[in-house]
């Protein structure tokens, strides 16, 4: 009995032929192919938007935090005065402290109040290499005018204004 059974399914022309199976099989890896590819590049572009989305706030904190620095300077203590130059230090009218502001190339910009440790404005990661930077910075009496304040990783510029005027409240 067992060796008639083998027999009928042997004989049997039931089920799928080879020239089928390799067939869906070749269908089967081009499909698998597409959802990999497809996977790849929606990875690759939510990183991307990701990261842009990271330097904006990023130019938005930096850009808040001097700005509340600068409005509060006394203009007498500004040094230096009416030279375009990385770093400028101030006198600040409500903490009563010396405040040097500086852009260094591989941490962005820094603060430091009265003392000589110079701290990121905005926390710097150093695997992501995303920080602030400024070409100048000039005081000409009046207010201070900034030169390319961006936002950058490995010299891309992600988010950049290319002239910023901020003008210290007068008591």
């Amino acid at each position: 009995m067992i060796n008639n059974n083998v027999r009928l399914k042997i004989k049997s022309n039931k089920g799928f032929s080879l020239t089928e199976t390799l067939t869906t099989l070749i269908i089967m890896s081009l499909v698998g192919i597409m959802i990999t590819a497809g996977l790849a590049t929606a990875t690759r572009v939510y990183k991307q938007v990701t990261e842009y989305a990271r330097a904006q706030v990023l130019f938005s904190t930096a850009f808040t935090l001097i700005n509340d620095e600068l409005i509060y300077v006394d203009p007498d203590s500004v040094v230096p005065k009416d030279t375009e130059s990385k770093t400028i230090s101030f006198n600040n009218m409500n903490k009563s402290e010396k405040v040097t502001l500086n852009a260094k190339d591989t941490v962005g910009i820094t603060i430091s109040h009265g003392s000589n440790e110079e701290i990121p404005i905005v926390p710097y990661e150093e695997k992501e290499n995303l920080h602030t930077e400024w070409e100048t910075i000039k005081f000409d009496g009046d207010a201070f005018i900034i030169k390319n304040f961006s936002v950058v990783k490995d010299d891309k510029k992600y988010v950049s204004l290319e002239e910023i005027i901020i003008k210290p409240i007068k008591e």
